[in-house]
């Protein structure tokens, strides 16, 4: 892919097709501030092709937002592994932050503030566990979709009202979050261990939520 400058970017932000993809380690850093659209695709682990795999249709064009110039020749390597080879650029993502391309952020709540939040400001909870985890302990009014099942279930989600994305410690509702946010949802993201709430509180959800307010 090409070494992409200021011109690319704004280019690529602007042609409606193109998806970033931010290979920040650090989720909280992420959320603070990224390019509006990006979906967060850390290198580590099978992280960048499980996402893209995911969310991306294939003969999209993506541009690589890296850390360090090395990264490239391995995402190229694990994309075109997967089948997507339309990589039409690179940059550091912090002369991309800082390029003057539109950028955004997501919310974030701890787990221990869900029920508070939703009491003053309502809104569906999206459990983005696997079906199978759901022996820890559900929200009573929760929607389950596993992560890597929300591109073909996209309709099932209200195109209005806010959208709190939990996990079971917060790592995959970011990458859940992130594609939410780019297709215009109002998403919030819910960090941390939320078994260990959903086993000392089992009557959060709506109805609690609700009562309170």
């Amino acid at each position: 892919p090409e070494r992409f400058g200021r011109a690319d970017l704004e280019k690529a932000g602007g042609d409606g097709v193109s998806v970033f993809l931010d290979l920040r380690q650090d989720s909280g850093e992420f959320l603070g501030n990224h390019l509006q659209g990006a979906l967060w695709t850390p290198m580590e682990g099978t992280a960048l092709t499980e996402v893209v795999g995911s969310f991306v249709p294939e003969k999209t064009p993506l541009v690589l937002l890296v850390n360090e110039d090395e990264e490239v020749e391995e995402a190229v390597r694990q994309l075109v592994r997967i089948g997507y080879d339309d990589l039409v650029g690179w940059i550091p993502v912090e002369e991309a932050l800082s390029s003057g391309t539109a950028t955004e952020s997501i919310a974030q709540i701890e787990t221990g503030q869900l029920a508070e939040t939703r009491a003053d400001s309502p809104g569906l909870v999206l459990d983005v566990r696997r079906a199978a985890e759901s022996v820890e302990g559900q929200f009573a009014d929760a929607k389950q979709i596993a992560h890597t099942r929300l591109a073909v279930r996209l309709g099932e989600l209200p195109k209005s009202g806010r959208i709190y994305v939990h996990c079971r410690s917060g790592r995959r509702a970011t990458f859940a979050a992130a594609y939410l946010a780019s297709k215009g949802y109002d998403v919030i993201h819910v960090d941390g261990f939320v078994h260990e709430h959903l086993a000392s509180q089992p009557a959060w959800g709506g109805s609690s939520a609700r009562a309170r307010k």
